[in-house]
């Protein structure tokens, strides 16, 4: 059921106005959620999205994962989470948790200075984001119920 149809913009009469160009469209494709834009994030949620897309890319085996998460982890805390501004700052508290879980497999244990940053990052995160400590429970029981 993956039948495609051409659509472009009606022709109105004009021959100066260009033609949208024509969009492939398909009945498997993902639906449209609408999300807000990204003009419409606090500075505090774009540097936690961007720090967390690169977090969620590195692999412990990676050549410079010392140093990207020494960068990262200064950038997060570098963030005031909690500073009064016309946008709310509204990261998910599971969103706080999921990543930190992950994080926590990335941290070489013998790195103390990483091992120190990152409980640092646990503290600053949960403090400033208000993230209770039944909902940190809940998160790693949902992402990995053998803790």
């Amino acid at each position: 059921m993956s039948s495609t149809v051409g659509v472009s913009a009606p022709a109105f009469g004009r021959s100066a106005v260009p033609a949208f160009p024509s969009v492939a469209l398909s009945a498997d494709a993902a639906p449209f959620t609408p999300g807000r834009a990204d003009s419409s994030l606090s500075d505090a949620e774009k540097q936690f999205s961007r720090c967390a897309a690169k977090l969620w890319s590195l692999r412990a085996d990676c050549g410079q994962l010392r140093e990207e998460l020494n960068q990262l982890f200064d950038q997060l805390l570098s963030e005031n989470y909690n500073k009064s501004c016309e946008l709310p700052i509204t990261i998910r508290p599971e969103e706080v948790c999921i990543l930190l879980k992950h994080t926590s497999g990335l941290v070489p244990l013998n790195q103390e200075h990483l091992v120190v940053k990152f409980c640092q990052l646990v503290h600053h995160l949960l403090n400033q984001l208000k993230v209770r400590t039944s909902m940190v429970q809940i998160c790693l029981q949902r992402c990995c119920p053998t803790i």
